[in-house]
């Protein structure tokens, strides 16, 4: 994000941000705020429109491509390699694997929150 400067006036800041925002190189904040410009001043809603219009060019060069199926690799370098099998049947084991232990960690906690104190001082 460029830094605040005094001596930019305001239409160019306006513009320097539409820029931004569609480059993508504003912080989240900043990028919500924009956002929320974008609906609510037609002139800065009209600048970003410029702005995509004037780099979508660059994106002429590329075809699109769907994201790769992560999950899987993921799931395999955390729990380790998939059994072979059914994967509903994986599923549906985890799930009575949580069904069986949840009740008994928060009876557990349940117990240890309200059972009756002892005071130590107490004679």
């Amino acid at each position: 994000m460029t830094p605040p400067d005094r001596d930019i006036p305001d239409h160019e800041a306006a513009d320097i941000l539409a820029a931004e925002f569609v480059l993508g190189t504003l912080p989240l904040e900043a990028r919500e705020a924009a956002a929320t410009r974008i609906r609510r001043d037609a002139h800065f809603a009209l600048a970003v429109a410029r702005w995509e219009h004037r780099l979508a060019p660059l994106n002429a060069g590329y075809e699109d491509v769907p994201a790769p199926d992560l999950l899987p690799k993921i799931e395999a370098r955390l729990f380790g390699a998939a059994p072979k099998g059914n994967p509903e049947s994986l599923h549906s084991g985890r799930a009575g694997l949580v069904g069986l232990l949840l009740p008994q960690r928060l009876g557990w906690r349940c117990w240890l929150i309200c059972r009756p104190h002892r005071n130590p001082f107490a004679r």
